[in-house]
């Protein structure tokens, strides 16, 4: 064999060190060829599968499934689903937002108002007009509103009358957006 010998020739013939990467290449893969190519004797033919015995032959009902083509199987469309009426939701008078939000069915589908727009009436001043607030009170407020109107109220404060005072104002609420969804905002002074 005298294709090792042609490697460095190669290598020298190209003048790189990529040529003669591709040249040993070249002969490896020769040579692995050259080696496997071929054998003296033939390889053993696998005998076909022996002939269906007499009594599966016979049968005529394995013969007529694998002939006759299957019968194609018209499939009824699924019916469309039924969309559950949603039953109105009743809100108790003097309602928390938990007790709002527990109150509206899963299958109302959520249409959410900005936080913004919600929380544009309570910044007017004159809704706690009668309330006399001051500089010095605190609180903070959860509703729940749903189709314009406050369903449900959380009020924080540590003056009691002052608590009492802003649950009404804000009870009695009508917002111009009335949509039938729940919506929730926060708010503090």
């Amino acid at each position: 064999m005298d294709l090792p010998v042609a490697v460095p020739v190669a290598c020298a013939a190209m003048g790189s060190l990529r040529g003669g990467l591709v040249a040993l290449l070249v002969t490896f893969v020769g040579c692995g060829l050259a080696a496997c190519g071929g054998s003296a004797e033939p390889a053993p033919k696998v005998p076909p599968p022996p002939p269906p015995a007499p009594e599966e032959a016979a049968d005529p009902t394995w013969h007529a499934a694998q002939s006759r083509p299957a019968a194609p199987v018209e499939e009824e469309p699924p019916p469309p689903p039924v969309e559950k009426a949603c039953a109105e939701p009743e809100f108790k008078e003097g309602a928390t937002v938990s007790e709002a939000i527990s109150a509206v069915d899963s299958c109302w589908k959520f249409q959410g108002i900005e936080p913004d727009v919600l929380a544009a009436p309570l910044k007017d001043p004159e809704l706690f007009k009668p309330c006399k607030l001051q500089s010095a009170h605190k609180f903070q407020l959860r509703l729940a509103i749903w189709d314009g109107r406050v369903v449900g109220a959380d009020v924080q404060s540590v003056n009691l009358p002052l608590k009492k005072c802003i649950e009404t104002q804000v009870r009695g609420l009508k917002y111009a957006e009335q949509l039938k969804a729940l919506n929730t905002v926060e708010y503090s002074f």
